[in-house]
Formats: C-alpha cells, sequence, structure tokens
C-alpha cells in the first residue's frame, strides 16, 4: 500500500489498532543512490515506479544513508527509513473490488472470516468474494459469492464447498459426505465421530460412555437424584471450613471466610479492630476485643439510647448553669431541668414532670432531672403491667395465668383485676361452685329431673316431648289424623310423632298415619296397620321370628291352620335388627316436613327401613 495521500493515511489510521510493530508501505531506495533528506521522498521511490507524492510524514533523520533501504510505518505513522535487511512485522497492502460483503451481524454469535488474499479477521465492515465466514459458537459457514453471503454447504468448487471432508454436487446443490465412522453435525458441512454429549441435559459437566453419557458437577456442588442437575454444597455445615474465631459465609461452589463484627481479616487471621482510631464516642472511647465502650467526663452521663454520645447531669434540685464562656447570656440545662435566672446568676431547676399529670398514664415518681411511671395495682394480682413507652398502663390478663380461679369456676377479666364465677346451672356458695336446682322453678310442664348443671323433662304416659320447646309436651296421636306440632318461631317447619307423615288439610298442618302395610315390604306374610304403627303375622303352619319380620314353619310332622286373631294383650316391643333393602324407614320420617304449597295430596316418602316393632304374642304363641 503505497501512502500517497491524506486518505490513505486515514485508511491507516482505522486499522492503528491492530498495528503491532513495523510495516512496509512500498517506498524503498534504488540501488547506487543514497538519501537526500532534502528532496521530498529523500531520493526514495515507489514500487510501482513513481517518484512524487501528494503527502509525506518522515521522522526526524537528517543523516544520508546509502545502500537498499526500505522505509515502514508502526503505530505513530510516521515514516522511518531502514535497510531492507532488517524483517519487518508485515506490509500494508491496497486491494480494490467492485462488489463486496457486508459483514453479517447476528446477536449472541462471533464470525471469523478467512479472505482470499491470505489473511484473517474477526473485526471487518466489508469482505471480498470469495471469503469463508464461521460463526462461533455454532460452527455453521458462510461463503461470500459477490455480494451476498451463501449457506454452507455451497459450490464444491470453491473452498470445497466448505465441507471438512468430502463435497459432491446433486442438483446444482453441493453437499457434504462424511466417511465411515463420523457424521455430519448440524451445520451441514462438519464431520465429527459420534459424541452422545453434544445433546446432553446435564447442568455443568457431560462425559460421554459410549453411546450414553454422565452428568458430573463442579467442585463445589452434588448431583441431585435426577442425574442431571447439581446442587450447591453448603460447606458452611462442614465441620473446620473455617478457623474457630472465623464466619463461614456459603457462596456457589464455594464458601468464604470472614470476621465477625469488631475485626478484619489480616493475613488469613482475624485480628481485633480499633474502632477508637475513628473517634466513634463524643468523650472518652475505650477499645475491648472485638468493641469498644464510651464514657464521659466528670458531670455527664451517658446517653441510654445512644451509647456514644453524653449529656450533663445534675444531681440536685438546683444546680449553676452551664453558660458560654464569651457570652454568658447563653447557656444550657440538662435534661430534665429548666433554666432560672436568680440573683443575677443563671441557675438549673429540676421540673417536676409529675405535676404536669400529662408524663405518665397512672402513678409518676420524681426524680432529678427525671421522673418514673408505675401502675396501680389490682385487687389480688399485679392488675397493671408498664407498657414499651415507659409510661402507658397496660391491663394484665390474670385469666391467663395458672390457679387464679377455683376448679369448676369462669375466669373473666376485668381493667385492673378479675372475677370469678360459676357456669351455667350453677350458683356461687361461699366461694365455691353449687349445683341449682332448676326443677325447683318448674320450668317442666308434666315431670322435671333435676342434672348436675342443667336438668331433664319429661312426659306422662299417652304424650311426647315437643320436639321444639322441649319443656312441654303434646299428646300421642291415637287416630288417623292429629295436629301437627309446629316450631312457634316458624309455622311452616313442623313435626309428626313416628309412623305418620306431615300433610296439608286446609290450611293446616296436619299428621296422617302411614299404613305400612300398603307397601307390602314389611312383614314377609300377614300384616295388621295400627295408629302409628302395623303388627306382622304368620299363615298357618308357621311362627313369627324374633326379628318381627320372618315366618318359618313349625318344626312338627302335621299342622293345623289356624285363623289369624286380633291380640288384645301381652305386647312386646322387639328391636329389629338388620335392615332389608325396598322397606320403609319410618323413623326418617320424624325429622320436620314443610307442606308445599297448595297440595293436596299426602307427602310421604318410601324409607329403607323401620327400627321398632310392635309384636303381639299370646301365651307363647304368635
Amino acid at each position: 500500500m503505497t501512502v500517497r495521500s491524506t486518505v490513505q493515511r486515514d485508511i491507516i489510521s482505522i486499522l492503528n489498532d491492530n498495528l503491532q510493530g513495523r510495516f512496509w508501505i512500498g517506498l524503498e531506495l534504488p540501488a547506487g543512490r543514497c538519501s537526500d533528506p532534502s528532496k521530498e521522498l529523500h531520493g526514495y521511490r515507489w514500487v510501482t515506479g513513481e517518484e512524487t507524492t501528494d503527502f509525506t510524514e518522515w521522522r526526524a533523520q537528517n543523516s544520508s544513508e546509502c545502500g537498499r533501504r526500505c522505509v515502514s510505518v508502526s503505530k505513530d505513522q510516521l515514516w522511518e527509513e531502514s535497510s531492507c535487511l532488517e524483517a519487518a512485522d508485515g506490509f500494508l497492502c491496497e486491494y480494490n473490488f467492485n462488489e463486496t460483503c457486508q459483514a453479517p451481524e447476528m446477536e449472541g454469535f462471533s464470525f471469523t472470516y478467512h479472505t482470499p488474499l491470505g489473511f484473517q479477521a474477526t473485526d471487518t465492515a466489508h469482505l471480498p468474494p470469495g471469503t469463508v465466514a464461521i460463526m462461533s459458537p455454532a460452527g455453521y459457514k458462510l461463503y461470500c459469492d459477490i455480494n451476498e453471503w451463501k449457506p454452507g454447504p455451497w459450490d464444491c468448487q470453491h473452498e470445497n464447498g466448505g465441507c471438512s471432508h468430502t463435497c459432491d454436487m446433486e442438483g446444482g446443490n453441493g453437499k457434504c459426505i462424511c466417511p465411515e465412522g463420523l457424521q455430519l453435525e448440524k451445520n451441514q458441512v462438519t464431520c465429527e465421530a459420534p459424541d452422545p454429549c453434544r445433546s446432553h441435559h446435564c447442568a455443568q459437566v457431560c462425559v460421554p460412555q459410549k453411546d450414553s453419557y454422565s452428568c458430573l458437577c463442579r467442585g463445589g456442588y452434588d448431583l441431585d437424584q435426577d442425574g442431571l442437575t447439581c446442587v450447591d454444597v453448603d460447606e458452611c455445615k462442614q465441620e473446620r471450613a473455617c478457623k474457630s474465631d472465623q464466619l463461614c459465609v456459603n457462596t456457589p461452589g464455594s464458601f468464604t471466610c470472614v470476621c465477625p463484627s469488631g475485626f478484619e481479616m489480616v493475613d488469613g487471621e482475624c485480628e481485633d479492630t480499633d474502632e477508637c482510631e475513628s473517634t466513634p464516642c463524643e468523650h472518652h472511647c475505650t477499645n475491648t476485643h472485638g468493641g469498644f465502650e464510651c464514657s464521659c467526663f466528670e458531670g455527664f452521663r451517658l446517653n441510654e439510647y445512644d451509647k456514644t454520645t453524653c449529656y450533663s447531669v445534675c444531681e440536685e434540685e438546683t444546680c449553676e448553669a452551664m453558660c458560654d464562656p464569651n457570652n454568658r447570656d447563653v447557656c444550657e440545662c440538662p435534661e430534665g431541668y429548666i433554666l432560672h435566672m436568680e440573683e443575677d446568676t443563671n441557675v438549673c431547676i429540676d421540673i417536676d414532670e409529675c405535676d404536669m399529670e400529662m408524663f405518665c398514664q397512672q402513678l409518676c415518681k420524681n426524680s432529678f432531672g427525671s421522673y418514673t411511671c408505675y401502675c396501680e395495682d389490682g385487687y389480688k394480682l399485679e392488675g397493671y403491667r408498664l407498657g414499651d413507652d415507659g409510661s402507658t398502663c397496660l391491663d394484665v390478663d390474670e385469666c391467663q395465668l395458672a390457679r387464679v380461679c377455683e376448679a369448676g369456676q369462669v375466669c373473666a377479666n376485668t381493667p385492673g383485676s378479675f372475677q370469678c364465677a360459676c357456669p351455667a346451672g350453677y350458683r356461687m356458695v361461699s366461694g365455691r361452685c353449687e349445683d341449682r336446682d332448676e326443677c325447683e322453678a318448674a320450668p317442666c310442664e308434666h315431670e322435671c329431673a333435676n342434672t348436675p348443671g342443667s336438668f331433664d323433662c319429661y312426659c306422662l304416659e299417652g304424650f311426647r316431648q315437643n320436639k321444639f320447646e322441649p319443656t312441654k309436651c303434646d299428646e300421642v296421636c291415637q287416630s288417623e289424623m292429629c295436629t301437627a306440632t309446629c316450631d312457634p318461631n316458624n309455622e311452616d317447619t313442623c313435626d309428626c310423632p313416628e309412623g305418620y307423615v306431615l300433610d296439608n288439610e286446609g290450611t293446616n298442618q296436619v299428621c296422617v298415619d302411614i299404613d305400612e302395610c300398603d307397601s307390602g315390604t314389611f312383614c314377609e306374610q300377614l300384616c295388621d296397620n295400627s295408629f302409628g304403627s302395623y303388627t306382622c303375622h304368620c299363615k298357618g303352619g308357621y311362627e313369627l321370628q324374633d326379628d318381627g319380620y320372618s315366618c318359618t314353619p313349625f318344626n312338627v310332622t302335621s299342622v293345623t291352620p289356624v285363623e289369624p286373631v286380633t291380640p288384645t294383650a301381652n305386647v312386646t316391643v322387639i328391636e329389629k335388627p338388620e335392615h332389608r333393602e325396598g322397606a320403609l324407614d319410618l323413623k326418617s320420617m320424624q325429622t320436620p316436613h314443610r307442606a308445599a304449597p297448595g297440595r293436596g295430596g299426602r307427602d310421604i316418602a318410601a324409607p329403607p327401613c323401620r327400627p321398632v316393632l310392635n309384636v303381639i304374642s299370646f301365651n307363647g304363641k304368635v
């Protein structure tokens, strides 16, 4: 490259960052001639034969040299003469192309360019035709064909189509072929040995093992149970990670040893920091092992809330004020005192905060320069405690303390105290809870039985307890239809005796007897309906079993048929132990039913079984 103008000099300036050493610029001293500093080119001639130039930039040199001499430039771009026999670090060449390829730009990838001019580049704006661009890290190749990039493989006539091994043309397109034992990579140009780690899912390190692979982790990590993920090892949980006087801080894949507060690391050892060097205390500072302590001058006291500051104190009701020696009118008093002029002298007088009745919620005790709040006592135990603010009294819940009241009593907290009371159904007698006989007040309509803490009501024969008002009794229904028992607070919620179903009779809610014998499922053979119940019988030659439902033949050789009789005595109630599919559960009908408005029919369901049967026997025969 001949540097004959400032334009060419600017081109070299662009390349300046890559210039390391001396580069020949195509200017040489012909044989048999000596240099002449008085001439523009110092007697040198361009390799093209010309001896003219529009630009020079010689390094200062006044001597005349003879023999074969060449001119080179370095980073400062000054022209320097030297023997042509001295090896230069390179030479600058200038090429001109009509068409070039603009360097591709892809985020996350870098390119290395191999030019047909014999040099490589990584940072250039335009490339000459025939340049091969290799993309990293993917390994894809691009070929500069006049002014456009073609992905590999391209025409096999140019750079073997970019193939690392054999290139064949198929249908006018290049195709890379790999030898046996190798496989074509995703970039379609490189042949490599099969590597299972190429598509691995390891979090850190993949180790190929024939047709498979294993995952490993770097130091400071352990392989997780999934065999892929790496989990950080907390070295701080291991013994002797750091020295005994140091603190261990776990970091991803490693750990760090640091010194506790008040110490600093010096050559791997924790040494005490002398905090007093930074004068943290208002008055005196004493360095301690790992810390420091502040103290105050005489007549001052360490601030309770800021242990580095001091305030003046007065141990009497009246003290002399601290005044500016340059201005006696500027004085100050310790906290809790007020400045006062007394016989031309400024004094500090204690403030009685307790007189103001605004510092403490309950009780107050004044002291020199301060005051103390405390609380009133409760009745038996301390009823109040002082809050964190030092002035507010908070109620103590004595009921949270053990054994405040006697066993069986109820504790009720009150402001500053508590009270012991008896639970419902009991009354306090001489400090103890005794059962209250509620039956004395005749709360039941029929009979009353006192119980510990309560009472039970019972009804006379022929009556049943009202479901909604348990203290009242309703007459047992002895006909096919009776008036329903309804909730006095909700007339739509009514109840019927067992064996009856709720129905509407005009505007009234009534209970209608259920004829269990209609269904044919309550008795195995014969059935007699009764108000609120039914009775099972057996045909001649059969006897009724204890379940009140089943009939089995008499265990005799001959049976004389008998007619069913209507029993009149010896009624026995038998609990039915089993459930038969399809039987009616009359007990389930005892829950309150709400009659649908406007219904005229009977609202009767068919539940699965009936728990109680009325069985009548004569002299041991059914």
